[in-house]
């Protein structure tokens, strides 16, 4: 039988090496989103949110699905074309009111927690690819932890209202610049351009996430070094 050479025998001694890891990264990852998923639960059913801006906001995504129109309905039930508030957030509601039944704002905030938990994925892999190597495991979950256990984004979950989304969308911008910066191409570009024109739809403020997030893709783009220019 002939010896198995050196350097085959090196890859074959470090592919368990590298399963361990990708199954340990695997278990704190789901261990950290069931701990996200818990805390958002419970402060679902603890303070439930359904007030205010939310019923302007569900009244608007109503009159978009029953009748056609961007409007507020009056005391009298006649509607009225408003441009009260911008078209992001009662868009996200007519998509839910017409997947769970109208005004099922319990449907509205898993949805939102969902998502939340998916920014929090995001943004741990952001910090993933512009950490040095060294570091950037120990980062990325650093980030996921304190993403998926901050009460102050958490409480936000509860509430119909923008900001989850908004906070979604950010994440989604970050990860794409630094994917993008990392590797160019289409794909991340599209999903940066998708996140910070749906911030844009959502607040008022929106705009400045790209703003503030475009610069780093074009000098990510001429650095061409592999590296987020943000490092």
């Amino acid at each position: 039988m002939e010896p198995v050479p050196e350097s085959q025998s090196t890859t074959l001694r470090a592919i368990p090496g590298k399963t361990r890891g990708g199954v340990r990264r695997m278990l704190w990852t789901a261990l950290a989103l069931a701990a996200g998923t818990v805390l958002r639960l419970w402060m679902l059913k603890k303070f439930p949110q359904v007030s205010g801006d939310t019923l302007i906001y569900g009244g608007l995504a109503k009159n978009l699905l029953l009748h056609g129109q961007y409007a507020i309905t009056d005391g009298s039930g006649v509607l009225h074309s408003t441009l009260i508030r911008l078209p992001g957030y009662p868009f996200f509601l007519v998509l839910c009111f017409r997947l769970f039944g109208v005004e099922n704002y319990s449907a509205v905030a898993y949805v939102q927690i969902g998502a939340e938990l998916i920014g929090c994925l995001l943004l741990a892999d952001f910090v993933r690819h512009i950490c040095a190597p060294a570091f950037k495991e120990g980062a990325a979950r650093c980030t996921l932890w304190l993403a998926v256990l901050c009460p102050f984004t958490a409480s936000y979950t509860p509430a119909p209202l923008t900001e989850t989304l908004t906070l979604f969308a950010i994440a989604l911008a970050l990860r794409s610049m630094a994917r993008f910066c990392v590797r160019p191409g289409w794909a991340p570009a599209l999903l940066f351009t998708a996140a910070v024109t749906y911030a844009a739809l959502l607040r008022p403020d929106g705009p400045l996430v790209a703003v503030a997030l475009a610069p780093g893709l074009l000098l990510g783009l001429r650095n061409g070094t592999g590296t987020p220019a943000i490092v």
